[in-house]
């Protein structure tokens, strides 16, 4: 799909007017997990963006270009959006009632309370069920994330359950592993479609009840790394090639003649700098929305930085 119209276009759903948060269909053909994309062009902080990662390194292509009001199919199918979607109210009586079918510890209720409290701060819904997924067997809920990763850079993530297979799917965790966000979603299914519980169980296994902090926190994922080999290594590498030289041309060292500067930083380097087998990094992925540039004249804010991952292969 290329020409986005009003008879040719993705369903799209509207779950957060107050921020401009929606939810698209990925494709128009064949089964399709909803994602989030963002249009928001009023208030202090402009944002318009798709979580995909194709269509924000696509962005970032056009913009480099010239073409600063390219959207992706998935943008420019919110103008045809006419469906709006509410969050239930979700009370702390069925958490109790969850505790009691043995579906999470107690000492879990306080965790996913103070996360629904922070999403009411925050004006933003702490879950809404979308409607437009494929295939119909499965639900499809968003759920409010507050911290920055690299699966999530909209505040958001869509947690699918498979009502075939009793599966459940977090970008975050693998599949028979617990997440916050998996176990908010099942208390909003547990709430307002009771019967979904009744001849299931959980598929997550038992000692998930007892994970560590670690497993259970959304920090896991955040950028920059606590690990203190990673900073070091880190450290060295921009020592070594990100030095400004000796002698700084005359041109760079001059107040700059351009008012606009890039919306998006991101990294040169598309190969493993440690590998010797050409290894390629991932495309890029947005870790802060609220990134500084520092120049001669000032410091310009509310660019968006981003940075290549490299996956691990055990083999």
């Amino acid at each position: 799909m290329t020409d986005i119209t009003s008879s040719s276009h993705l369903d799209s759903e509207c779950i957060d007017p107050q921020n401009g948060v929606y939810i698209v269909r990925k494709s128009i053909h064949g089964a399709s997990t909803p994602l989030h994309v963002q249009i928001k062009i009023w208030g202090e902080q402009h944002r318009v963006s798709c979580e995909l990662n194709e269509c924000q390194t696509n962005k970032v292509l056009a913009w480099r270009s010239g073409l600063l009001s390219c959207q992706c199919v998935h943008l420019q199918s919110v103008s045809y959006c006419k469906t709006f979607l509410t969050s239930p109210s979700l009370t702390e009586e069925s958490l109790k009632e969850m505790v009691k079918s043995k579906w999470f510890g107690q000492d879990k209720i306080k965790q996913y309370v103070d996360r629904q409290k922070l999403a009411q701060e925050e004006n933003a819904p702490l879950s809404v069920e979308s409607k437009i997924g494929i295939p119909p067997s499965k639900r499809f809920i968003s759920v409010y994330k507050p911290n920055i990763s690299y699966y999530s850079i909209l505040d958001r993530v869509m947690v699918s359950y498979d009502t075939k297979k009793n599966l459940w799917h977090c970008p975050c965790a693998k599949t028979l592993r617990s997440c916050t966000h998996k176990y908010i979603a099942k208390w909003h299914l547990f709430q307002v479609n009771p019967e979904l519980f009744r001849k299931v169980q959980s598929t997550e296994s038992a000692e998930e009840f007892q994970a560590t902090a670690m497993e259970e926190s959304d920090e896991s994922e955040t950028y920059p790394t606590k690990d203190v080999s990673k900073v070091k290594s880190m450290v060295e590498y921009i020592l070594m090639n990100k030095k400004l030289p000796s002698t700084i041309p005359n041109h760079l060292r001059l107040s700059s003649v351009y008012k606009e500067f890039p919306q998006h930083l991101i990294p040169d380097e598309t190969m493993c700098y440690h590998c010797s087998d050409c290894t390629f990094l991932s495309d890029p992925v947005c870790i802060t929305r609220e990134a500084k540039i520092l120049t001669t004249t000032g410091i310009v804010q509310g660019g968006s930085l981003l940075q290549h991952l490299f996956y691990f292969n055990y083999e």
